[in-house]
């Protein structure tokens, strides 16, 4: 071991150093308390501080070397300068909030609370003295367990080290993942072994990645490296499972500035990405005998009350359920899913498991062929997505098995038919839902009223809204109506949740109730009309919605309440008015439609800023149409008024507190496609869903509805706000501007509409390929949100004077009619033109 350090950073003056406490959490303490006890009782290798100094084990924890990384950045003179403009206050907050973000989702919102109040008095005890003097250290009561921690560091953490150059470069370690690799080799020592010959010599591992014992080369020759048995591995993925190629020949690798071109930038990250070495999987992969598991058929299980669906998984995935039990108990030894370090403390503090882990005291494992599963393809990912999993083999030459819990099949199913947030919020609620013992408390099925063996996709997601929590509903005045029903305010009273995520004590929030009607000349039953949206709107928002409105709930509301007293806002339900009726609830949009908004806004602005916030407006809309591709879902109804504007505020954020966010709305006509497929059947295409001005040409034909009819929705989206523009913003542009475009028209100052159209060359690019008559000639909405980022970015370049940026004059109009006509036809369609906006 290296000898003790403060870090690996500047020297430090213990006697004019200032400490900053990076405290355990504590899910933490409670598992390195259980496993001190044990390692006591088994009279494992005591606490030597000359082999494992603490300071020095500290050093390699994952949160005691980003601390010291984060605040020589945010405090450090330069940027403290730059940035803040020397205020301290401000640069700490905003170290605070970068740590709360660290990853996606606030992962880390409840372990920088723990920083704060473990450092209340640090700027007043740093005063003027230089960063550099700052000593980052455990607090006091979490010493005896570093003692523990550097005992399992000592032993087998420091030779199982993994240096990975993008997501962790000085190769340090989680507590909790430490603590899974150092049982599973003392418990269980001839495990590497069995892992080695199962999977790493298996062939389906072999035609993902190639496999090298770790050499070193100083005298020219390879030497094998050995700490003890251990030989350790270089794992890296096959070139031939990952398509990068080279970058294409005479394309500019910098900018004329010197800069590095967002394109090489990006090529150069993943082809870094895809070089990456793996973990070693004979460090963290359990290979538990078959003969200590127990088989057991599904009836059996759910006579004893386990759920074994799987939203998006069909049942006959699962080849056979098996039980098995650890050897101690406890959730160092239980295989449990981890998806957050604040969801597992509440399962550990709490002594509770999710839901269907266990059966009394043997955990649950779902047994699937590994072949037939994503983990080999996915092993970089498992620690963030496979950690509740472990392998299993019948016979020596039988085919390897991946024992998967009932929670982490659920979490994989969200995540991939979904995305991660979707995964974390479905446990998040969860966790939620016990904190307030109605975990149990009549379900989303028993609400809406489904048949037995109907299975929604919102299934053990879905947030139900008491009816108590909402009063101000505007019954006499809604807010619209339309054939997919009527949409009415409301205010929310949000209780305080448990997490830190949603610890934000009691809110009133701006919403709108939803009811949703039948199509207009059908016979649907209004049951199956509210199920289709439900699924279509939680498909689609269940998850990172980007640029989409925020999907809340659902609640069972008495029709038109009747106030009682003033003031208070309170409700009463008024019988004569019938029975309840079931409501979407969504956020409501602060600033009314796109286009009302951005006439008030660009009315009064120069004309480069009315272009950045069109730009910035459609290329929000781009990503809200993009994440709806993504998760799987058709909108069919785009057109102007289902995308709505709100404020978005962050009061945790020192630099960005408040931003304007356009939002996609409406999902009543939206459809749930299948995975891999990108348009509905033609044989139930449904041309009448969206509003005719907004319909691709091929709409009207065979093809039905697909993502590139609504790449063509997207394209006339973006000519009506670009016309907007024109109409409101009547500031001349610069002569800078003028001077570039007149260069291909020389007669563009005798001409005001023609400098009415002069718009970003890369607006124009990208949206003239939407437009394309041809589905196959339009780019995705991944390309098209790809094009307008780097357009986005060169323009916040621009305004530093740059101009990275090019101009051009474009009539928007006339692509628009080109891209409604066959080609080689005179004749245009029956749609307006977009000058009679």
């Amino acid at each position: 071991m290296a000898e003790e350090t403060i870090s690996s950073g500047d020297h430090v003056d213990r006697e004019s150093s200032v400490a900053y406490f990076v405290p355990l959490s504590p899910f933490e303490r409670r598992l390195l308390s259980d496993l001190t006890v044990l390692l006591d009782q088994q009279q494992f290798i005591p606490f030597d501080p000359q082999n494992a100094a603490i300071t020095a084990v500290f050093n390699e924890w994952h949160w005691s070397s980003l601390v010291k990384r984060c605040l020589d950045d945010f405090l450090g003179e330069e940027h403290l300068l730059e940035d803040y403009q020397g205020d301290r206050s401000i640069a700490y907050n905003a170290f605070i909030h970068f740590l709360a973000h660290e990853g996606e989702a606030e992962l880390s919102l409840a372990r920088t609370e723990g920083f704060r109040s473990a450092n209340e008095d640090f700027l007043l005890n740093l005063g003027d003295r230089s960063i550099k003097n700052v000593e980052v250290k455990p607090v006091e009561k979490d010493l005896h367990l570093w003692e523990t921690l550097s005992r399992l560091y000592q032993t087998y953490g420091w030779y199982w080290k993994h240096k990975e150059p993008l997501s962790n470069p000085e190769g340090t370690f989680d507590i909790w993942k430490l603590i899974r690799k150092f049982t599973l080799q003392w418990q269980w020592p001839e495990n590497k072994d069995d892992v080695n010959r199962v999977l790493i010599m298996n062939p389906s591992f072999a035609a993902f990645y190639e496999v090298k014992q770790h050499c070193s080369t100083q005298d020219g020759s390879q030497i094998q490296v050995s700490i003890g048995e251990f030989e350790q591995l270089d794992i890296k993925q096959r070139p031939s499972a990952y398509s990068i190629g080279e970058y294409p020949e005479g394309e500019p690798k910098v900018d004329e500035d010197g800069n590095m071109t967002n394109a090489y930038l990006t090529f150069l990250l993943r082809s870094l990405g895809h070089s990456r070495l793996l973990e070693d999987p004979r460090a963290y992969l359990h290979l538990v005998p078959w003969t200590d598991l127990t088989c057991e058929n599904p009836k059996f299980l759910r006579q004893f009350g386990l759920d074994l669906n799987v939203p998006f998984f069909e049942s006959d995935i699962v080849n056979e359920w098996v039980l098995w039990t650890p050897p101690y108990p406890g959730f160092i030894w239980n295989h449990h899913l981890h998806t957050e370090d604040e969801v597992y403390e509440y399962n550990i503090m709490n002594d509770w498991s999710f839901p269907d882990h266990y059966l009394k005291h043997q955990v649950v494992f779902a047994v699937r062929n590994v072949d037939e599963t994503d983990l080999v393809s996915e092993l970089r990912e498992y620690w963030d997505t496979w950690n509740d999993c472990a392998l299993t083999q019948k016979t020596a030459d039988g085919p390897l098995l991946l024992l998967e819990t009932i929670p982490g099949l659920r979490f994989r199913s969200r995540k991939k038919y979904q995305d991660n947030v979707a995964a974390l919020t479905y446990f998040r609620n969860l966790v939620e839902a016990h904190a307030t013992d109605t975990l149990d408390v009549s379900s989303v099925r028993n609400i809406i009223g489904l048949e037995p063996g109907y299975t929604p996709l919102f299934e053990h997601s879905l947030r139900v809204i008491p009816e108590e929590q909402l009063f101000n509903i505007s019954w006499d005045e809604p807010l619209g109506e339309g054939e997919n029903g009527a949409v009415y305010r409301a205010m929310w009273r949000k209780p305080a949740g448990h997490l830190a995520t949603t610890r934000t004590g009691d809110q009133e929030l701006h919403v709108v109730l939803k009811d949703v009607l039948s199509r207009r000349g059908t016979s649907q039953d209004p049951l199956k009309k509210l199920l289709k949206e439900l699924d279509v709107t939680y498909a689609s928002l269940g998850g990172r919605a980007v640029g989409c409105v925020e999907f809340l709930g659902i609640a069972l509301v008495h029709y038109r309440l009747k106030k009682a007293g003033k003031g208070n806002g309170a409700i009463l339900p008024s019988p004569q008015d019938g029975d309840r009726k079931l409501f979407l609830v969504f956020e409501r949009a602060t600033q009314a439609t796109v286009l009302g908004f951005l006439s008030r806004q660009l009315k009064d602005s120069t004309f480069v800023s009315c272009w950045d916030q069109v730009a910035s407006a459609i290329s929000s809309i781009a990503d809200g149409i993009n994440s709806l591709h993504k998760h799987g879902v058709l909108h069919r109804d785009l057109h102007m008024n289902n995308i709505l504007v709100t404020d978005r505020y962050y009061p945790n954020d020192p630099q960005h507190p408040h931003e304007y966010s356009c939002m996609i709305t409406d999902f009543g006509e939206g459809k749930v496609l299948k995975p891999g497929q990108e348009k509905r059947d033609p044989t139930d295409h449904h041309a009448s869903y969206g509003v005719l001005e907004f319909r691709a040409p091929e709409v009207h034909g065979n093809q039905g509805w697909s993502t590139k009819a609504e790449v063509f929705s997207f394209g006339v989206i973006a000519c009506k706000i670009m016309e907007c523009r024109r109409r409101v913003c009547t500031t001349p542009p610069p002569e800078w501007v003028l001077s570039e475009v007149e260069v291909k028209h020389h007669d563009l100052r005798q001409s005001v509409d023609m400098i009415a159209h002069i718009v970003l060359a890369g607006l124009k690019s990208t949206i003239e390929r939407c437009l394309s008559y041809s589905p196959d000639d339009r780019p995705s909405m991944r390309e098209v949100v790809d094009a307008l980022d780097d357009l986005t970015i060169d323009f916040t370049a621009d305004s530093e004077g740059k101009r990275k940026v090019k101009w051009v004059c474009w009539k928007w109009d006339e692509s628009l009619k080109n891209g409604r006509r066959e080609q080689g036809s005179n004749e245009f369609s029956e749609f307006a033109s977009i000058a009679e906006l």
